[in-house]
């Protein structure tokens, strides 16, 4: 037998021993999204491939807090490559890294690469020595970017589902930024870049890999933090912090923003406050309202929180509302924490305590009547083998009059939602599903599912309520009058 033919079958049954033992680790990973992160690609120019290598890891440190995502470990994904001869270098391509996770039992490849780290001297003084949130500044101005991007390979079929970007940004004035009181924004790996890295440069850098785990975890897992409990003057978040000090941006979705066609692109963020933690537990944080980062009376329960660096904190100093911002629709409120104050749609008004405990939020509610969305107004697509009045698979959303990576963004998350749903996470679906119906009000499947998930969880009211909110957007959806007729009989 040739020296060639002996190293090909070497490779064959290495292949299959990886493949078996990860099939083992997706069984040990539970229902979790599983997702690879192929080493990121250098396109900046002066970093070397150690740094960037740090990068790498930094972010796979990040995104490994997730609840949802069960992350590999880059040396078995590096393992694999090489055996099949693809190299390092090789992953960048959709197509191989989908080869490489589908061996390793995975769902999603994410490949990363840094494009822009670059720094920007600027003269005179910034007088007197300002503070911005704890943050002293004095000087001449220096100020370093540093961008990553990401792609999300859906591995059964190489296609490329999403494309994210993240910016870090520092600024040194004068005698540089001092964060008296506060330590840096609250990066678990700021210690950690800043042995190989300048302090300005591991500033940015590890504000754009936090940002990009952020967005990734929401993206794939649609897990987006969240205040859970208010009482004034203190705040608890249901998510871990890297450390006390950390700064967290409490926001509401904004209005929703159309293309030229009416097709979804995107959300606006509607900035309401700025964060401090002060305690670390496991799974939430406890927090208070940062020197200037706006009223603590507009914060409530159920507002989204993402991770913010000392410096975009200063930036939004004059930009914070002084009131609360105005509901992105009438249904936003019942995604939050239901309450006994009616002038507040069942959301707990400012200052109101809450229980000492620490619950998880809420699974969201429908609208009331009065309060639902309009009907769907853009026609669904025409998409061969699908049909819009009774799929019920994720295939329905490519209908959907949404741009392509809105289209994908939901694809993702209601899969990440109907795992939950199919490992009997009963309660987690319902408010994934819940979510995506209330964010997008073209969504009626998701709609659908929140009821099936209602019905799981043998609570026929609201499970009736979904499903009349998936027919107020598509009266001939088939599923849902199904399950209408069926909660009507006495069936379920």
């Amino acid at each position: 037998m040739k020296k060639s033919d002996k190293n090909k079958i070497f490779s064959a049954v290495l292949a299959a021993v990886l493949f078996i033992t990860a099939q083992a680790n997706v069984a040990c990973a539970g229902e979790k999204i599983r997702v690879g992160i192929a080493p990121f690609a250098n396109k900046a120019d002066w970093l070397s491939g150690q740094q960037v290598s740090i990068i790498t890891d930094l972010f796979t440190f990040e995104l490994a807090q997730s609840k949802s995502i069960s992350v590999s470990e880059r040396e078995q994904i590096q393992k694999i490559g090489e055996e099949l001869k693809f190299g390092m270098s090789g992953l960048v391509d959709p197509s191989t890294a989908a080869e490489v996770g589908r061996i390793m039992g995975l769902q999603y490849m994410l490949l990363g690469s840094v494009t822009q780290v670059d720094r920007k001297n600027s003269g005179g003084a910034a007088g007197g020595g300002a503070r911005f949130f704890g943050v002293g500044i004095g000087g001449s101005s220096e100020e370093l970017k540093a961008t990553i991007d990401m792609r999300v390979v859906d591995v059964a079929t190489a296609e490329i589902k999403l494309a994210l970007r993240a910016q870090g940004s520092s600024k040194n004035d004068g005698a540089g930024i001092s964060f008296a009181g506060w330590g840096y924004g609250g990066f678990g790996g700021f210690g950690y870049a800043e042995k190989e890295f300048g302090g300005l440069e591991a500033r940015a850098i590890a504000d754009a890999v936090t940002q990009l785990a952020y967005d990734t975890r929401g993206a794939i897992a649609n897990e987006y933090p969240r205040v859970i409990a208010a009482d004034g003057s203190s705040f608890t978040i249901d998510t871990a912090a890297p450390k006390e000090g950390a700064l967290y941006l409490v926001y509401a979705d904004g209005k929703t923003l159309r293309d030229m066609d009416g097709n979804v692109i995107a959300h606006e963020k509607n900035p309401i406050a700025v964060l401090k933690v002060t305690d670390v537990n496991v799974g939430y944080s406890t927090a208070k309202l940062a020197d200037g980062g706006g009223g603590a009376q507009n914060i409530r329960r159920g507002d989204k929180v993402e991770p913010i660096s000392a410096q975009k904190a200063k930036d939004m100093a004059n930009k914070l509302p002084k009131g609360r911002p105005a509901a992105r629709s009438s249904s936003e409120a019942d995604l939050f924490a239901k309450g006994d104050d009616p002038g507040a749609s069942g959301v707990p008004a400012a200052g109101k305590a809450e229980p000492e405990e620490i619950v998880a939020a809420e699974a969201p509610a429908p609208a009331e009547e009065q309060a639902k969305p309009a009907a769907v107004t853009a026609p669904a697509k025409a998409v061969e083998g699908v049909d819009p009045d009774s799929t019920t698979d994720a295939k329905l959303i490519e209908t959907f009059p949404l741009g392509s990576t809105e289209r994908n963004l939901v694809g993702i998350k209601h899969r990440g939602a109907y795992k939950m749903y199919s490992s009997k996470r009963y309660k987690e679906a319902l408010e994934a599903f819940g979510s995506l119906a209330k964010d997008y009000e073209c969504n009626y499947l998701s709609a659908y599912w929140a009821g099936m998930a209602a019905l799981k969880l043998k609570d026929k009211t609201e499970a009736a309520e979904w499903f009349e909110l998936a027919l107020s957007r598509r009266p001939t959806y088939q599923p849902a009058l199904d399950e209408k007729s069926n909660l009507g009989k006495g069936k379920k």
